[in-house]
């Protein structure tokens, strides 16, 4: 018996399907019927759906009930597939307690094997009356894979079905499967509330999102697509900036490919195929942002299943080509379009240039690093970290985190603060483009690490507060607000280390630096409050009602970002802003030459 994954359901999905279907036709349970299933499948949570183990190896679903709303086929599927795994969240729903009198289906034989040939069309009834079934449970299901059979095991208590009525169930159940399976075959694929859980979306607004913005993104979106979830609130504000000045968040790195050895040369073609397999590797090259079909004003992220490989030849030439990569423009990125564009200029036979542009909203500071790595263990046929973290992982983590004490401590610290925006001359709408300013400043070794020593600061706090002190210069105001951005890769989350992503933070920095106190009263405090904000990073990033409401104003117009610099000694140009420095235990050299981003 052929089970499609048509819509991404399960075979257990048909079974409860073809169940239901039987049980209605009876007319014996009448107020619905509470089903939950029974697998070796280890303990996996989602937002929809929290499992519980028995015993060693098995593992229930969350019971759920199943009314009758006059679907039938596929539309009733497609229900069970979502109700099995806890979704819509959005719907007055139905979740049935553990007491509740209920069918137990035990899919677990049934997953071992789940697309047998297609002439298997049997199913063979095995009835039992069984005494020592859990207390709650009216009838225990158990279908498994006999050969290219379906079997079907019944259990109950004679109190609950007689024969007959099991013969009844029975023969419906083996009807009801064919017709559905036939009726899978011949639908058009149809997504579910289940297929993408954390857009939250009800069936009405995910047929809108296909028809008026995953269509923009390709022609066969359901088939190209492999998640949909909302943007954070740091990617937003990087994608909504563009919209005033288009290089904004927008980065640029330039790598010189070279191989040490005179006599070898560069395989171009399987660098190019390198740099597809790392496309497939990294969902964040695969990215798209779309307007959210459901929440006005914001954004949402489309991971493609495959896309095609963006990495361009610009064809042959020679050192002197460092001078037309290097000064171009950042490429600008527009929603429903690809985020980043890979372009490889040969400088001679064993070297070459790769100059990597991307969206901001896709990559943080150690994604650079990670791209390169994995390129260089790529071309050089190396082992890679087995495990990538799925960014969805970290954005479902960030809506988690929000808890009150945090509401209560961003309150309190806030409570009374006023913007302190950096004053900027001129009429802004008349501005065309950006400048950077890039000052170094060199201090003796040692003397920073003493200085920070002496006050139990980080240099961090001495960053915050020489920032404070430059806006109370530039309005007059001593109590001063700014943002500041934070890493979210401390976050418990497995493989986020080897990912590539925008696992990025922004949070509020208040410094009152009153003219009667003194640099080191001010940097202690701020080292005070820096450490009793760790226990509260995330919320004030990850909670939009305040971010946009009371609180929002209090960003203010300037943000700092701490990093700590490696000097490339290849680096040389005036342009230069981070270098990155990566291992290779391989022949081929992936020199940094520019890594720049803007930003304000």
């Amino acid at each position: 018996m052929m089970f499609t994954k048509q819509f991404g359901q399960s075979p257990g999905d048909f079974i409860v399907t073809a169940l239901f279907t039987a049980l209605q036709s009876m007319r014996k349970i009448d107020d619905g019927v509470n089903f939950a299933t029974i697998s070796n499948a280890r303990l996996c949570g989602n937002p929809g759906k929290f499992p519980r183990a028995i015993g060693c190896f098995d593992t229930v679903g969350c019971p759920y009930t199943l009314k009758e709303r006059g679907e039938t086929g596929v539309d009733l599927l497609i229900r069970v597939k979502d109700k099995n795994l806890g979704y819509p969240k959005n719907l007055p729903d139905e979740i049935a307690r553990d007491a509740e009198k209920h069918i137990l289906v035990g899919i677990g034989r049934l997953q071992k094997q789940f697309d047998p040939p297609q002439n298997a069309q049997h199913l063979v009834l095995s009835q039992q009356y069984f005494s020592t079934l859990p207390p709650a449970c009216l009838l225990y299901v158990q279908p498994f894979w006999e050969g290219e059979q379906v079997k079907l095991q019944l259990r109950c208590r004679e109190q609950d079905f007689t024969e007959n009525e099991l013969g009844q169930i029975a023969g419906t159940f083996r009807a009801t499967l064919k017709e559905l399976i036939a009726e899978c075959r011949l639908s058009d694929l149809r997504v579910t509330p289940s297929d993408f859980p954390l857009l939250n979306l009800t069936y009405v607004e995910l047929d809108d999102l296909v028809s008026t913005r995953l269509s923009r993104v390709s022609p066969q979106p359901l088939r190209d697509t492999d998640a949909i979830f909302a943007c954070t609130p740091r990617q937003e504000a990087m994608l909504v900036a563009p919209a005033i000045y288009p290089e904004l968040y927008q980065c640029s790195f330039v790598v010189r490919i070279r191989l040490p050895a005179i006599e070898t040369s560069l395989d171009f073609s399987c660098l190019r195929e390198a740099w597809g397999i790392l496309v497939q590797r990294h969902e964040a090259l695969r990215t798209v942002f779309i307007e959210s079909s459901n929440r006005p004003g914001h954004f949402d992220q489309v991971i493609s299943r495959n896309v095609p490989n963006p990495l361009v030849f610009i064809g042959d030439g020679d050192e002197s080509i460092a001078h037309h990569i290097l000064p171009r423009r950042p490429v600008v990125f527009p929603n429903y379009k690809a985020t980043h564009h890979a372009m490889l200029c040969k400088t001679s036979k064993s070297s070459a240039y790769l100059r990597l542009d991307m969206s901001h909203a896709i990559v943080d500071g150690q994604s650079a690093e990670v791209l390169l790595r994995d390129l260089s263990r790529i071309y050089g046929n190396q082992s890679l970290d087995t495990h990538v973290m799925p960014y969805y992982d970290f954005v479902n983590c960030q809506q988690q985190l929000v808890e009150d004490t945090s509401v209560a401590y961003w309150s309190k610290y806030l409570a009374g603060a006023d913007p302190s925006y950096f004053p900027i001359n001129g009429d802004q709408s008349d501005r065309r483009d950006l400048g950077t300013v890039h000052q170094e400043m060199k201090i003796k070794p040692g003397l920073l690490g003493e200085f920070c020593g002496s006050l139990n600061i980080t240099v961090a706090n001495i960053c915050q507060v020489a920032w404070a002190l430059v806006l109370r210069s530039s309005t007059g105001l001593e109590d001063i607000c700014f943002s500041y951005a934070t890493s979210g890769r401390e976050a418990p989350l497995k493989g986020i280390n080897n990912t590539v992503g925008a696992f990025l933070n922004a949070v509020i920095c208040r410094i009152q630096v009153p003219m009667t106190a003194s640099v080191p009263q001010v940097l202690r405090k701020a080292k005070f409050d820096f450490v009793d904000s760790l226990q509260h990073p995330h919320f004030y990033a990850t909670d939009n009602n305040i971010q946009s409401g009371q609180f929002g104003r209090l960003k203010s117009n300037t943000l700092m970002s701490c990093q700590r610099k490696v000097t490339a000694n290849t680096a040389s140009t005036p342009e230069e802003r981070r270098h990155v420095q990566t291992p290779h235990s391989n022949p081929t050299q992936l020199v940094p030459i520019l890594a720049t981003h803007s930003a304000v």
